[in-house]
């Protein structure tokens, strides 16, 4: 069989370095082996002791930017818990409100998981200072009515004749409406409703609101004990009580809920993309030995990643959760490309060590290339604004560069302890893709129009791709409590969710109030700042005087006949005394204060400082993207410092979509000039990522012709294609520069790494699109798709070189006679000695 030296326009920088690698693991195959697993079992210690998880999304957002400012500002003052919100459905308020009862005793009795439990706000203390909600001028009018009436009520039935009866009658009847709560004539709407009882207005939906106590860092859901325990209690109740249903939701539930799905899904999907992938490099490679090598291999690379995550951060979040799947997915395809070339180079040779030391220096600076491009493809995630997604840039990025570690040591290793030198009976035979894609090559003019064509057809869906800022169409199918939270705006036009508003005095939170009502996009503004008349010290004189009038009530009425005079209305007496003891009731002469409310009321409306705050309904679905901007600039016009989870979804939406934008600008800027050191020339890096941003395009396209939307979840694809959709077209312009002039197309090796090495990644993305989390199906599907776009572009690739003559190069060297010649590098020499007589 020919051999020819390779052409000099193909020498890499990378070449010696990976030859002294190779050199070094093919003598000490043991010794590295034996490395590799302390650097494990030291990465799974670290592991196990170090690493925790943190799932408030508070943690994905930057400290320094504005919004988070405000609501880590909020949080310090009022605590950071979110409250839960339990809603019992029932047909009408009579049956809903014993539930609701025996719902709050029994969570009130779990001390230990649950605080600030709060179904009514009936305020007994308040109830009794009623008259200081009255206007000023009606308190001055029932003091002067008094002062006339009062000697009628000490017996003195003669007095009546000094009374005007018109009046008194009239009187009789406005009496007759006070006293029964501060919410009949107090605009604090936090008193609203029926009884007190946090209940819809028509009666069927009914509410509890607690705070969990449990704090776990350590859990991926947390809380799991304290929601277990309420969830365990409310269904006991509902299973006594007939025609009522109890559900449970707000943020800590519906986080909760979607950390669990996400959790058995990734474990699923982990699974599912192991076997897949290895099924995939079965069929490819046509055996078992060299696949399971490979896998192995890179489930130490994993494991070393873990012990770099437990090193460097110490903690996962609801983003860096899924660095797991995106190594599984990317890190194999470096002993994909390594076992390809090894099989080829292994048949022209003796030796193990020879073969494995050529597929180091030849196939090796590619590897190594793609390595680095998908690696800086997520650390330049790091230079983003949104800590979220630069922690799982450099999560990912670092662990790329471990998985890449390890196929170039633990891979080779193992493969010089398993195969056995001089023996090529047992060697695999891959599968011969060149002759299954010789259509595609045949007629390479005829499949680059075609490839035209079809670029131009998906171009059109780009004009219909939009960005879906609803994060309730990421959570998992089927979840009770996202659900109950689509009903629970549905049916009362309210919200889990508000806006918020801390002012310093009572003062700013009744001018704040009216503005904030002014607003067309505002339902409701809850406050208990107004429980505290203004001027409560002005119209404490004038209390006081009623409630020492109304002290001495006689127990009965006048006798009936004295009740009227001839020519004057008739007066009921009996029901003037009802009304004025009711009055009595509500005459207390001390002040309304804040501590006559609850405890579980003030302890969310009063912060540590004495800050009051302010809660803002929306009348419109916040969870909509235009609403909730429409609300969030309208509040924001009333108080520029208003926070809340619609701020926060709202701005780090957008902060994300942009980190995602700018991150893939990065690793562009990056990547190329990474691809440039490596080929020394412009053309042939251009060439090497043409197929990505084709593939890209494509991708693009498809999404809105197939109306997938763009998200939080699926936004990463962008830099994550620019780094791994390359390796493909630096490989393939690595084969081409290795075979000078006498190229006519991709060899078959390089075929079926290119081949194998995008079917792998799309096993192992698309396992995520049978999770039942809707943002990582998303993710899956987005990523399978462009990936198999990029694929198509690549295997194009050959076409466009044969067809422009790239390869034609007059520093290469001599033309190969034969595709599949044997290539001996200069430089590559061992200590073996079947090595020293190659070179």
């Amino acid at each position: 069989m020919p051999r020819e030296r390779t052409p000099r326009a193909d020498f890499s920088i990378f070449s010696r370095p990976l030859e002294w690698i190779a050199k070094a693991v093919a003598r000490f195959p043991v010794a590295t082996l034996v490395l590799a697993l302390a650097a494990a079992v030291a990465s799974i210690w670290l592991t196990v002791t170090q690493l925790g998880f943190r799932t408030s999304r508070a943690e994905l957002l930057s400290p320094t930017s504005d919004y988070n400012r405000r609501w880590l500002e909020y949080t310090r003052e009022f605590g950071e818990k979110e409250d839960v919100v339990v809603v019992v459905e029932g047909d009408g308020r009579e049956r809903i409100a014993p539930v609701l009862d025996e719902v709050c005793r029994a969570l009130e009795g779990r001390s230990d998981l649950f605080a600030a439990v709060m179904h009514e706000t009936d305020a007994p203390k308040l109830r009794a200072k009623g008259l200081y909600y009255l206007p000023i001028e009606k308190l001055r009018r029932i003091d002067s009515f008094l002062e006339q009436f009062t000697p009628v009520l000490e017996g003195n039935l003669a007095a009546l004749a000094q009374v005007d009866l018109s009046s008194m009658a009239a009187w009789s009847e406005e009496l007759s409406g006070i006293g029964r709560s501060p919410a009949d004539y107090s605009h604090c709407t936090f008193l609203d409703g029926g009884a007190g009882r946090l209940i819809s207005d028509d009666g069927r939906m009914g509410f509890v609101l607690l705070k969990l106590r449990e704090r776990d860092t350590q859990s991926f859901a947390q809380n799991s004990a304290s929601i277990a325990a309420l969830r365990r209690i409310t269904a006991e109740i509902e299973a006594r009580r007939q025609g009522v249903k109890i559900g449970l939701t707000g943020l800590p539930i519906i986080e909760f809920d979607e950390m669990r799905s996400s959790e058995k899904s990734m474990t699923l999907a982990t699974i599912f993309s192991f076997l897949g992938v290895l099924a995939v490099m079965i069929v490819a490679f046509g055996g078992f030995r060299h696949s399971i090598i490979a896998m192995a291999a890179l489930v130490v690379g994993m494991v070393w990643a873990c012990g770099f995550v437990a090193l460097t951060i110490g903690h996962l979040n609801i983003l860096s959760i899924a660095f797991g799947s995106i190594l599984f997915g990317l890190g194999i395809d470096y002993g994909v490309y390594y076992v390809a070339h090894y099989l080829q180079h292994r048949r022209r040779t003796e030796s193990t060590s020879e073969a494995l030391v050529q597929t180091a220096v030849g196939a090796g600076p590619g590897i190594l290339t793609g390595a680095v491009t998908a690696a800086v493809a997520f650390l330049a995630a790091g230079l983003t604004e949104f800590p979220g997604v630069a922690q799982l840039g450099l999560l990912a990025g670092g662990g790329i560069i471990l998985c890449w570690l390890a196929q170039i040591t633990v891979l080779p290793a193992l493969i010089r302890l398993v195969d056995a030198d001089g023996r090529k009976d047992d060697l695999p035979e891959p599968l011969d893709l060149r002759f299954w894609l010789r259509p595609l090559f045949a007629y390479p003019r005829l499949s680059m129009a075609a490839a035209v064509l079809l670029v131009a057809a998906t171009a059109v869906g780009i004009h219909h791709l939009h960005f879906d800022y609803n994060l309730l169409n990421l959570q998992p199918t089927g979840l009770k409590s996202v659900e109950l939270e689509h009903r629970l705006f549905k049916q009362t036009n309210r919200s889990a969710w508000f806006a918020l508003s801390v002012a310093d005095t009572p003062y700013e939170v009744a001018a704040r109030r009216k503005a904030f009502e002014r607003l067309p996009s505002v339902e409701q503004v809850v406050e208990i700042a107004s429980v505290v008349p203004p001027d409560a010290a002005e119209k404490r004189p004038i209390v006081e005087r009623i409630h020492r009038r109304l002290a001495d009530l006689p127990p009965d009425a006048p006798p009936p006949g004295a009740s009227h005079t001839r020519g004057a209305p008739s007066v009921d007496l009996g029901k003037m005394l009802a009304g004025l003891r009711r009055l009595r009731e509500a005459s207390s002469p001390e002040p309304p204060r804040l501590d006559d409310l609850p405890d579980c009321v003030t302890a969310r409306f009063l912060g540590k400082s004495g800050k009051h705050l302010l809660q803002v309904y929306s009348k419109a679905n916040i969870w909509d993207v235009e609403p909730m901007g429409r609300f969030v600039a309208e509040v924001r016009s009333v108080d520029p410092e208003a926070t809340g989870n619609p701020m926060q979804v709202y701005e780090a939406s957008r902060q994300m979509k942009r980190s995602f934008e700018e991150a893939a600008c990065y690793a562009l800027l990056i990547i190329l000039p990474v691809v440039l050191l490596d080929f020394r020339r412009l053309d042939h890096t251009l060439l090497a990522a043409l197929p990505t941003g084709v593939g890209m395009l494509m991708t693009i396209g498809l999404m809105g012709l197939l109306d997938i939307p763009l998200n939080q979840a699926n936004m990463i694809f962008l830099p994550l294609v620019i780094g791994i959709g390359i390796e493909d077209g630096i490989h393939l312009l690595h084969d081409m520069r290795r075979r000078g002039r006498g190229y006519d197309g991709a060899d078959n090796a390089v075929i079926v790494a290119v081949v194998v090495n995008s079917l792998t990644t799309m096993v192992g993305f698309g396992a995520l699109m049978i999770a039942n989390h809707r943002g990582l199906q998303s993710l899956g599907r987005v990523l399978t798709l462009s990936m198999g776009c990029c694929l198509l572009t690549s295997l194009l690739l050959p076409n466009l070189l044969r067809i422009g003559k790239f390869a034609a190069d007059d520093s290469a060297g001599p033309a190969a006679d034969d595709s599949d010649a044997l290539v001996v590098y200069p430089h590559a020499s061992t200590s073996e000695d079947a090595v020293s007589r190659a070179a």
